[in-house]
C-alpha cells in the first residue's frame, strides 16, 4: 500500500490496524514465552487473552477514543470476539474443504475477522459509550 492510499484510510481504521499488529505481537510474544513454561493449550489460551486485553483497551481509548470501560463495552466485544472467532474457524474451514488452499484459507478467514472486529467496534461495541 503506497502512502497516499494509506493516508486516504480513515484515521480510526489505521489505528485499529495498528493496535490489530500489536495485539498479534503481544499474542506470539507471550505465547513462545510461556509455552516453554506451561502446557501449550494453556500458553496459547492466555496468550489470546493478553493480545485481547490489549486490543480491547488501545481500541476503546485510543481508536476509537471512547475512554471508559463499562460492562456494556467489555460484555458486546466479547460477543463479538467469540463471534469472529466462529466466522473465522468457519470459512477457514470452507475454503480449505472446497479448494484445499490453506494459506488462501487462513487469508480469507484472517480478513473476514479483521472486518467483522472493525465494523463491529465502530458501529456496536464502542458507538454509544
Amino acid at each position: 500500500m503506497n502512502k497516499t492510499t494509506y493516508k486516504n484510510l480513515p484515521v480510526d481504521l489505521r489505528k485499529f490496524v495498528f493496535v490489530g499488529v500489536g495485539a498479534v505481537a503481544i499474542d506470539t510474544i507471550s505465547y513462545l514465552f510461556l509455552s516453554g513454561l506451561i502446557d501449550y493449550s494453556i500458553a496459547k489460551g492466555v496468550s489470546f487473552l493478553l493480545g485481547s486485553i490489549f486490543a480491547y483497551l488501545m481500541n476503546n481509548y485510543w481508536t476509537f477514543e471512547v475512554g471508559k470501560v463499562t460492562g456494556g463495552n467489555i460484555s458486546k466485544f466479547t460477543a463479538l470476539y467469540f463471534t469472529s472467532l466462529g466466522l473465522n474457524v468457519s470459512v477457514n474451514g470452507i475454503v480449505n474443504e472446497q479448494f484445499q488452499m490453506y494459506y488462501l484459507a487462513f487469508i480469507l478467514a484472517t480478513g473476514t475477522s479483521t472486518i467483522i472486529n472493525y465494523l463491529g467496534q465502530k458501529f456496536w461495541v464502542f458507538a454509544n459509550d
